[in-house]
C-alpha cells in the first residue's frame, strides 16, 4: 500500500480480480448471443408455420385432384404420402440451398470481421471532402 501511495498519491487503491473484469467485458457478448438464440428460435418457429401453411394450401389447391384419385381407387395413405413427399422435397431443397448459401457467406463475414478499421468515420468523411474540393 505504501508503494502505491508513493507512485500514485492522488488515486485510491482499488484491487480487482481479473476474472471480474473479464466477466464484465464479455457480458454484452453473452447477452447478444442469448438474443440471437431467441431470434433463431422464433425464425425456426415461423418457418414451421410456413411449411404447415404451404402444405395446407397445396392440399386445398389439389382438392379436385384428390377427389378424382379417390374416385379412381387411390387409398388415403397414398394421397397423404404424396403430399408429404412433395413437402419434404421442397423442405430439403430449401435446407440444402440455405446451407450452401451459409457456407459461402460465413467466410466473407469472417474476413470482414477480422479487418481492422484504421480510420474513424470522421477522418474518412474529412478525407472525402478534401479530395472533392
Amino acid at each position: 500500500m505504501e508503494t502505491w501511495m508513493q507512485f500514485f498519491p492522488e488515486k485510491v487503491f482499488e484491487p480487482e480480480l481479473l476474472s471480474d473484469d473479464l466477466d464484465q467485458n464479455y457480458a454484452d457478448e453473452e447477452r447478444l448471443s442469448e438474443m440471437i438464440g431467441y431470434f433463431a428460435f422464433i425464425a425456426i418457429l415461423i418457418s414451421c408455420f410456413g411449411l404447415f401453411g404451404l402444405t395446407t394450401f397445396t392440399a386445398h389447391q389439389k382438392t379436385r385432384e384428390i377427389g378424382i384419385r379417390r374416385a379412381l381407387g387411390a387409398k388415403r395413405r397414398d394421397i397423404i404420402r404424396q403430399f408429404l413427399v412433395e413437402t419434404n422435397v421442397l423442405s430439403l431443397a430449401g435446407g440444402i440451398s440455405g446451407f450452401l448459401i451459409g457456407l459461402l457467406i460465413v467466410p466473407a463475414v469472417e474476413v470482414l470481421r477480422k479487418q481492422k478499421c484504421k480510420q474513424t468515420c470522421l477522418t474518412i468523411g474529412s478525407n472525402f471532402f478534401k479530395r472533392n474540393s
